[in-house]
């Protein structure tokens, strides 16, 4: 059966979470889902894949929403796998996702289901 892992390890030293995102984060940002979405499936469409397990790291997760709600990287990781939750399962692919994020305490808002 796929599972999803979600490993914490804390390293890093600002909050940009506490502002809105800047132009130039959204575009990153933009650009990350996009590369993410087409990138996803190319590792779990074949039932006979020669992986079957994946690793997904963000070195810098925050809280995974700015001031305004806006979807952070971890977020938007986590929205994707969500997506292609039942071929991840179908294929019986492990997914781990590995934030890593200096506050603890904003990871708590991954703790939530």
């Amino acid at each position: 059966m796929a599972t999803l892992e979600l490993t914490k390890l804390t390293v890093m030293a600002r909050n940009l979470f506490r502002k809105p995102f800047d132009e130039g984060t959204l575009i990153k940002l933009s650009v990350f889902e996009d590369y993410f979405k087409e990138w996803l499936p190319v590792f779990i469409s074949k039932p006979n894949t020669l992986w079957k397990h994946i690793q997904v790291f963000d070195f810098f997760a925050g809280e995974g929403r700015d001031v305004n709600g806006i979807d952070g990287s971890p977020t938007r990781i986590l929205k994707i796998l969500n997506l292609n939750r039942q071929q991840i399962i179908n294929n019986n692919i492990k997914i781990s996702v590995i934030l890593n994020e200096y506050e603890k305490e904003n990871l708590t808002c991954y703790n939530k289901t």
